[in-house]
This record gives structure tokens, sequence and C-alpha cells, in this order.
């Protein structure tokens, strides 16, 4: 049974879903952050062609003190660093680039933040109102 890290969960709960629409970078800063983090709110960043992938950017933004072990971890995996070559060749999806950078942080024992998702129903202030 293939074990899915935390942090790469909880990314996927904000990469491109209906009620966040993040990119890469905003995704990753979300599961170690939470969606309301400042760094969440920025215009997207992701799908410049010739900028490393907005991924790695959030895991070095997130645990500067190992950005080379994440820039070299990184290219083991995707043998390639510039969202261009990543995404723009068929390399490797942005999901996939968020699961590697999410998993990388994760191993360096970055905590993941503890955000639930809420129901809708959690979210109505009278439930009897709906069913009216």
């Amino acid at each position: 049974m293939n074990h899915i890290p935390l942090s790469v969960q909880k990314a996927m709960m904000f990469f491109r879903t209906p009620k966040f629409d993040y990119d890469a970078y905003q995704s990753v800063i979300a599961a170690f952050y939470g969606p309301d983090d400042e760094r969440c709110k920025k215009p997207r960043i992701c799908g410049e062609t010739e900028q490393v992938c907005g991924a790695i950017q959030a895991a070095i933004e997130i645990k500067p003190d190992i950005e080379e072990i994440i820039q070299q971890d990184f290219t083991n995996i995707t043998k390639k660093r510039l969202c261009g070559e990543l995404v723009g060749k068929g390399i490797i999806s942005c999901a996939h680039c968020v699961r590697v950078a999410c998993t990388v942080l994760e191993d360096y024992q970055q905590p993941v933040f503890d955000y639930k998702v809420k129901q809708w129903f959690e979210e109505v202030d009278d439930i009897n109102k709906v069913f009216r």
C-alpha cells in the first residue's frame, strides 16, 4: 500500500480545486501555512516558462536553510527545474511538482498546517433555513 504524505493530501485540497484554484506555489504554501497565508493571495507565479517551478520556489521559501537539498532532490526526481522544461515539454505535471515539493519538505520535518475543509452544512448559520 502506498503512503501519501499528509502535506501532499493537504496541498491537493487547494491545487486547482473549485473552492481555492491555487497554483503549485500557492498550494505548497497553503499545505504548510494554511490557505489564509498572505502568500496565497499573491498573483499566480506558475506558468512562466523561464522561471523555476513555483512548487520549488514555495519549498525554498518555506525552508530556505535546505535550499540546496530541495533543489537537488527535485532535480533527482524530475531532471529539470524550470517550469517550461517540466510542464511545457511534458516531463511532469504541475500536480506532480506539488507532490514532490511537499514530500521533500515533509521528509525534512516541516510541520503541516492542520486545516479542515468545512462541509457545506458547517458553513450555514441556520440549517433550518436551508430546508424550508
